[in-house]
């Protein structure tokens, strides 16, 4: 255990920014939201600017971080158009010395917000009420600079837990569940702020992990109201939200990235490494190497250009069409080793898939319905004249569609599911 805690104190300190480098970024952040409040005070609107996220809470990781910032609208303008003000305010602010405007990009989502990029650092600006209690919320970021207030307030209870949140953030990245996009269904950063105050340590969790079973409930602030959950918002894990009780914080988690978490803390677990805290980038040289060390192999290999569109929505658009292509290589009987996918959130994606070199035979077994489920015996029977009964179900054998994996990949990338969903694929086969 002694070698462990060693090797994750140095994993925290390649991650974690230096003090030096710590407040050269807090003085940029600090001349930023300066320009926000000389401009806000121009508008004459009531509102408060507030730091967000990791960089509020100190857990941001080293070159690898957006900044959040809240402006927070007095609750008197809970009728008016806060992103239309928000826009306003935006538009007027000026960069002093160059004198010259920001240049802002307007984000779509349950209320509008923005992006601002300013001496390297990424500022997404978010327009919410102004509330101090979860029911004079109107929209889900209204409670986020609380949710900011309840973490610190643990943080200053136990300075470890900021190391803890940082290696569980780096973990989750590396092992691709880190994000609760739609097009990741992961963990999201509240989510996992919220299991290391409630498991202690990155460890702690880990090994607490092996114990969770679908539909777990964890609450660490004793609500005990998981029974006042919306049924749509229920996930493999169910984390009631500290601060609102009737939502669950991990609603976005899908079943894959839940297992894939419980299976990767295994892995830590059984053989503690370095390597798990790295994210391993696969290019095409890497696949074509994996293919050739995989005996009778084909590499697959999608160049995929992304839909124009908010990215929430493009990506969960590319994550539909890789899906589908798995599924379909699986369904079809083809043996896919290993798949993936990765998107540079601008234009390109890729898919890959490492399919199992055979020709599959010209007919392949479709089972039926049970003998006693008459009717759906009859109109087997009458698809299939040569049915035969097995094991007191119906079998027949049928003709396949797709005999090589070549064959149903060139057929799928022209599948309108997967054409609808992208702006174009090319192909290559190795």
């Amino acid at each position: 255990m002694e070698k462990v805690n060693e090797m994750l104190k140095k994993v925290v300190l390649e991650y974690l920014p230096t003090p030096e480098e710590e407040n050269k970024i807090k003085l940029k952040i600090d001349e930023f939201i300066t320009i926000l409040n000389n401009s806000a005070k121009k508008s004459n609107f009531k509102i408060e600017i507030t730091l967000g996220g990791s960089a509020a809470k100190g857990t941001f990781l080293k070159k690898d971080f957006d900044v959040d910032v809240f402006v927070r609208f007095d609750y008197g303008y809970k009728d008016k158009d806060l992103s239309e003000m928000l826009e306003t305010i935006l538009k007027t602010a000026i960069i002093p010395k160059n004198t010259s405007s920001l240049k802002i990009t307007r984000l779509h989502g349950s209320r509008d917000y923005f992006q601002v990029k300013h001496k390297g650092i990424y500022y997404e600006i978010i327009p919410v009420l102004y509330v101090t209690e979860p029911k004079k919320a109107m929209n889900v970021t209204d409670m986020s600079p609380l949710h900011v207030a309840w973490l610190k307030t643990h943080l200053n209870e136990n300075k470890k837990i900021r190391q803890e949140i940082l290696l569980t953030k780096l973990f989750c990245k590396a092992q691709g569940c880190y994000g609760a996009e739609s097009y990741i269904q992961g963990f999201s950063g509240h989510v996992l702020d919220i299991l290391i105050v409630n498991y202690r340590s990155f460890l702690n969790l880990l090994n607490a992990s092996q114990k969770w079973k679908q539909f777990d409930v964890i609450d660490v602030e004793k609500h005990g109201t998981s029974n006042r959950l919306n049924h749509s918002k229920i996930s493999p894990l169910i984390l009631i939200d500290p601060l609102q009780p009737d939502r669950n914080a991990a609603a976005a988690l899908s079943a894959e990235k839940f297992e894939l978490f419980k299976q990767k803390a295994k892995d830590f677990l059984a053989n503690p490494s370095h390597g798990f805290f790295v994210k391993k980038d696969y290019s095409l040289g890497d696949l074509k190497k994996l293919k050739t060390k995989l005996a009778s192999s084909r590499l697959i290999f999608l160049t995929v250009k992304a839909l124009e569109g908010k990215e929430d929505i493009v990506g969960a658009k590319l994550l539909k069409s890789y899906t589908y292509i798995l599924k379909s290589l699986q369904l079809n009987e083809f043996r896919v080793t290993t798949s993936g996918w990765k998107w540079d959130k601008a234009k390109k994606a890729e898919f890959w898939f490492v399919v199992k070199e055979y020709q599959l035979s010209d007919t392949t077994l479709r089972m039926g319905p049970p003998v006693k489920e008459t009717r759906s015996v009859e109109a087997f029977k009458a698809k299939h004249p040569d049915a035969f009964v097995k094991d007191n179900r119906l079998y027949a054998n049928v003709k396949r569609q797709f005999r090589t994996s070549e064959d149903l990949i060139y057929s799928l990338i022209k599948d309108e599911y997967v054409s609808e969903k992208v702006d174009g694929i090319n192909l290559k086969l190795f």
